[in-house]
């Protein structure tokens, strides 16, 4: 579906010394709305594996991507690359990089987003310690 936003004309005049000629032009701004995937839409990951996300965006004109985690900018760092503006990779899964990623595709006249969530899987890691004790309970009863 496009999207017409207006129409235009333009004149251009050229001349030299003998001659004058004129050109005429008309366009058309148009645009086709934006629509943004995220694939995985959910992933489980254990701690230490590699993930990675990747964003198909289409529409035009399309100006730029940007990559969030629960809405914050992802900040790359030696783990975390954005390989291009389609793939965010993670290459060594921490307990911090869980959350919901998101892919925002924007122009002058639309924007849109959307999300896959990164679950962490697998062994959790909690140690519980279980302390013994000893209670003497003295009972009596009367009989009487």
């Amino acid at each position: 579906m496009l999207r017409d936003f207006g129409k235009g004309r333009n004149t251009t005049t050229i001349r030299d010394k003998n001659t004058t000629q004129e050109i005429r032009t008309s366009f058309i701004f148009f645009s086709v709305p934006i629509q943004v995937r995220v694939t995985p839409p959910q992933q489980t990951i254990s701690v230490g594996q590699a993930t990675h996300f990747n964003c198909t965006v289409s529409g035009f004109p399309l100006y730029g991507v940007t990559w969030t985690k629960n809405l914050r900018p992802v900040v790359p760092n030696e783990r975390i690359r954005v390989l291009s503006t389609d793939v965010l990779s993670i290459s060594s899964v921490v307990r911090d990089d869980r959350g919901v990623y998101q892919c925002f595709a924007h122009n002058h006249f639309d924007s849109a987003q959307a999300s896959g969530a990164l679950l962490l899987g697998g062994i959790l890691g909690f140690h519980f310690v279980i302390m013994e004790r000893k209670i003497n309970v003295l009972l009596t009863m009367d009989l009487n």
